[in-house]
């Protein structure tokens, strides 16, 4: 298996889990994460700096049901 194939099932796991925890200890202290969709267009995309505001979006979609 392949360090990138590893890396994928590690976060499919934890994201049908919903293992926030899991998902963010993918993610390096200082990960930018840039979102599109509908809220926020190509010219104006959502931008998350550091783990801990990554982590804060992603405990939200992980606790939300």
């Amino acid at each position: 298996m392949t360090p990138a194939l590893g890396t994928f099932e590690l976060l499919r796991d934890a994201t049908e889990s919903r293992d926030a925890d899991a998902m963010l200890a993918l993610y390096a202290d200082d990960a930018v994460m840039i979102e599109y969709d509908m809220r926020n267009s190509p010219s104006s995309p959502m931008r998350l700096e550091g783990k801990e505001d990554i982590g804060s979006m992603i405990r939200d979609v992980a606790d939300a049901r």
